[in-house]
């Protein structure tokens, strides 16, 4: 999904500041989800993921009017 979002992104022209803070958000929580993992942190490992998922939305976010057009 994310691959999918970043490209849309570039093709529509919608590189922002808010798509920056989403792409650096989901990077910042799959690392985190991976150590998290390797380490069995169980509930630590779910709050990086909705980390990642917060910085999936944000990276959605710029391209819903793109949607509706």
């Amino acid at each position: 999904m994310f691959l999918t979002l970043s490209v849309l992104s570039i093709v529509l022209g919608e590189q922002g500041w808010l798509s920056l803070v989403g792409a650096s958000l989901f990077l910042i929580g799959r690392v985190g989800h991976v150590v998290c993992y390797l380490k069995a942190l169980s509930p630590w490992r779910s709050v990086a993921f909705m980390i990642a998922l917060i910085g999936l939305l944000l990276t959605a976010i710029p391209l819903i009017p793109h949607i509706w057009a």
